[in-house]
């Protein structure tokens, strides 16, 4: 069985060539492709992916930044794996993570979606946290967050086309509405309790997401609840991303860093 990663970055000269090798070294016993898509780095990135001349890597460029469900989308288009393995260009594959979640997908029956469990780490590598979610998320998982992480995801390649990909108007909750569009036609998201993914996770990212991003958050959760005909109860959660605007960034850096638990390992 082929595997097809797909992975979209920007100017991501300072973890790409990492990243790339904590792939290649976790899928080189298996049959597989990575496709980058460079969505209009300013900086080195690509040149670095070109001077690896690496057979596997696929490397496609936007001449201008698109967004991460634009360029997701021009991933999928040009893999061609029964199963796709998604990664983020500041992220990390941990040993182990492919035969993992492998495993969890043929014993049980090759669910749609396949996540992991998570480290996240600091600039220098150094673990600070864990992330862990139900194996088999309930309905009412599905109120309260997002019960799977997206980078650290196998899914199969037919069913992302089924629900037509990625929405490129979903831009920073382009996994959310993926996730309800899939649960709104009967279709199965797991998790394996293993920690195969590294998520780079430092302050500055709490920056990403402005007042507009968490407005469309509340409008696809909305979406979502509809769709897959939620209880009443569910609807309350909508105004989570409203209040998380008037939260000062550093007080949800603090809260997530005492949820997630401070270890201080090299992951």
């Amino acid at each position: 069985m082929k595997i097809s990663v797909i992975m979209a970055c920007f100017n991501a000269q300072n973890t790409i060539i990492k990243c790339l090798k904590s792939l290649n070294d976790d899928l080189i016993d298996y049959d597989y492709e990575i496709i980058v898509c460079d969505d209009g780095s300013t900086d080195n990135t690509a040149i670095l992916i070109e001077s690896l001349k690496d057979s596997k890597v696929v490397l496609i460029r936007n001449l201008v930044n698109k967004g991460l469900p634009y360029s997701l989308n021009r991933c999928l288009a040009a893999s061609s794996g029964e199963v796709v393995l998604r990664q983020d260009a500041d992220d990390f594959t941990l040993p182990g993570r492919v035969k993992n979640q492998l495993s969890a997908y043929f014993k049980n029956d090759m669910p749609d979606v396949v996540g992991c469990f998570a480290n996240l780490v600091n600039e220098d590598g150094c673990k600070w946290g864990e992330i862990e979610f139900p194996i088999m998320p309930a309905t009412s998982d599905w109120f309260r967050r997002r019960p799977i992480i997206h980078a650290s995801a196998l899914i199969k390649r037919s069913s992302l086309l089924i629900v037509g990909g990625y929405d490129v108007t979903a831009k920073r909750v382009e996994d959310l509405d993926l996730w309800f569009k899939m649960l709104s036609v009967g279709m199965r998201i797991i998790n394996v309790p293993f920690h195969g993914y590294a998520i780079t996770w430092t302050k500055k990212d709490y920056l990403r997401k402005s007042k507009v991003n968490r407005i469309y958050e509340a409008l696809f959760l909305f979406k979502g609840f509809l769709a897959n005909q939620f209880p009443l109860k569910a609807y309350i959660f909508l105004f989570k991303p409203i209040v998380l605007i008037f939260v000062p960034s550093f007080l949800l850096y603090r809260w997530h860093f005492k949820s997630f638990g401070p270890k201080h390992e090299k992951s």
